[in-house]
């Protein structure tokens, strides 16, 4: 009877984990076609665009010039090969996958699912690893299976770190290899199943391609490592001679990285590129280093598990104070130490960055969700004996609480994703961009002026797309005449669209949906950066006129144009 009922149990428990990796992974893939990517992805696509053409993210085409820096391009382009230099390149190459993967299809929202799937299949192999690298921390089949189901059960509810992996975009990439480098370190330092060789090889690879990837992030580990063994060096009762041969030895792998990466860092201006883009952003109260400090930590309690895991780790201190305990326990203890290190370095290293945006934080998410897991065995372990009972009772039970609220806090951005996951959304661009497609022959011979997102309208339609929000060949486009002017909402340009629109008479298209200022975002706190805008869970439509998104069309290509459907 016990075994049938042990084996009825685990049945039970491989259903319900199978139905929750379903779950997540429909949120990761289904609906990757819309709405049609906004402009920081299409950043991303026309550089992997660039690459397919040139072998490189090159920034002037035939006809477009595609640059994503408000600095002169004398700090973001490379003099002799035309080359970008504002962001590290690896997520141009990945995007380039996509992108030859969408030419074979003339469908505009087909060619936008191709485009995201590599990301969002990088976003959840990220996931995975990470729980990978979690199983061995406890023992047994069941046990593991429990940890399974509430990694993922807590992950189905992260929407902000959802949202985003599913972007074309760098942050799954940074994901994916932020949960690799943990894998190693755990496999190598906590269960001790992988060989040096193996872990220098893995890590520096790792940490290679995480720099080219996204560099804060690099930095950010490279001082959580040099952090953890250093204090594990100080912390051990080994002659000094052994703790600093133990230090070296681990700190070899990291020099090697930091080697390895100096050539790119050279090549990207890295340093200067950085100091020219802090020098924008004028010191205020709004955007000082405590003040983004406290932005983060707000974000974190608000959207992510900081909450409940800052009250499981004070629960497992208390509980753990001169107790050892087995194996588990201290790979778990170890584990979860390092993970929350890397939190804290995070936070206090990224906010020296005058802005925020919860994109630079992504890591911390999934970071936090392990630490809770791993803690809740722990607490579950040091408190087991009788004596204590009411203590295991009253420390689970605050961290029940503090997970319950935080779940019920992000109720509306959950409800809102469901929503969305059964009926598209439809941004700006999911209107103008189909419209122009549909209504000429060949789109690619428009002259098209904007001011945001012009990447998405040279990548979709081909055309020449002149002004952009940095006006990276403002000179140039200002002495050409425009087919098509589609103006957005910001100011950076609206002089330079203005001037353009005084030029010519037009005939103005207005669509059923508001003119927001970007067809869409994955950021979820209205203190992101700039305008505040976020994410948007379903089409956005409006009854007031100006408040719509058009386009204005030359007056003589219109009659022209209906002249010929007359004919």
């Amino acid at each position: 009877m016990n075994v049938r009922r042990h084996r009825l149990h685990a049945g039970l428990q491989w259903i319900v984990l199978l139905v929750l990796v379903g779950a997540l992974l429909t949120m990761f893939f289904r609906h990757l076609s819309y709405p049609l990517i906004w402009h920081d992805e299409s950043d991303t696509v026309m550089f992997g665009q660039r690459v397919l053409e040139y072998g490189y993210p090159k920034v002037h085409g035939e006809r477009n010039v595609v640059y994503g820096l408000r600095q002169d391009q004398e700090i973001g382009v490379d003099s002799e090969l035309d080359a970008y230099l504002g962001s590290p390149w690896a997520q141009y190459y990945y995007a380039a996958i996509g992108v030859a993967h969408a030419a074979a299809t003339d469908d505009l929202y087909e060619k936008t699912a191709r485009l995201r799937l590599p990301f969002a299949v990088a976003g959840a192999a990220g996931l995975l690893v990470l729980l990978l690298a979690l199983l061995p921390a406890v023992e047994g089949r069941a046990p593991r299976r429990h940890l399974a189901i509430g990694f993922v059960l807590l992950a189905i509810c992260s929407t902000s770190l959802l949202l985003h992996l599913r972007e074309a975009r760098y942050y799954s990439l940074a994901v994916l290899l932020a949960a690799g480098i943990v894998y190693v370190f755990a496999r190598h330092h906590v269960y001790r199943s992988l060989g040096y060789a193996a872990y220098c090889a893995a890590l520096v690879t790792l940490l290679f391609l995480l720099c080219n990837t996204f560099y804060p992030l690099f930095g950010v580990l490279v001082a959580t490592l040099g952090v953890h063994h250093l204090a594990r060096a100080l912390a051990s009762r080994a002659p000094w001679r052994d703790r600093l041969q133990r230090l070296l030895r681990d700190g070899l792998p990291i020099a090697a990285a930091l080697v390895a990466v100096v050539p790119g860092i050279a090549f990207l201006n890295l340093f200067a590129v950085t100091s020219a883009f802090m020098d924008l952003y004028v010191a205020s109260p709004d955007n000082s280093y405590p003040s983004i400090l406290r932005t983060v930590a707000l974000h974190m309690l608000r959207f992510e598990f900081l909450g409940p895991v800052v009250v499981s780790r004070i629960a497992v201190f208390a509980l753990g104070r001169g107790r050892t305990g087995g194996e588990g326990l201290r790979r778990r203890r170890e584990l979860a130490s390092f993970l929350f290190l890397f939190c804290a370095v995070h936070w206090i290293v990224v906010a020296r960055t005058p802005f925020f945006y919860e994109r630079y934080y992504l890591a911390i998410g999934p970071m936090l969700i392990a630490i809770l897991m791993l803690d809740l065995f722990s607490i579950a372990e040091l408190a087991r004996t009788s004596a204590i009972r009411a203590v295991r009772a009253g420390a689970l039970g605050a961290v029940g609480a503090a997970l319950a609220v935080s779940v019920l806090l992000r109720v509306p951005e959950m409800s809102g994703q469901l929503h969305e996951l059964r009926v598209r959304y439809r941004g700006p661009l999911d209107y103008l961009i189909p419209y122009l497609n549909d209504s000429y022959a060949d789109p690619t011979r428009l002259v098209i002026a904007t001011d945001y997102e012009e990447p998405s309208l040279m990548y979709y339609l081909g055309s020449h797309v002149i002004v952009g929000y940095y006006g990276a060949n403002l000179e140039r486009d200002l002495e050409l005449d425009p087919d098509v002017i589609i103006p957005r909402y910001w100011p950076a340009q609206k002089a330079a669209i203005d001037a353009l629109r005084a030029r010519g008479d037009w005939v103005i298209q207005r669509f059923p949906v508001a003119g927001l200022p970007a067809n869409n975002v994955p950021s979820l706190s209205p203190r992101n950066q700039a305008s505040g805008f976020t994410h948007q869970f379903e089409t956005v439509r409006t009854e007031v006129l100006e408040h719509r998104a058009y386009l204005l069309e030359d007056a003589d290509l219109v009659a022209s144009r209906q002249g010929l459907r007359g004919n």
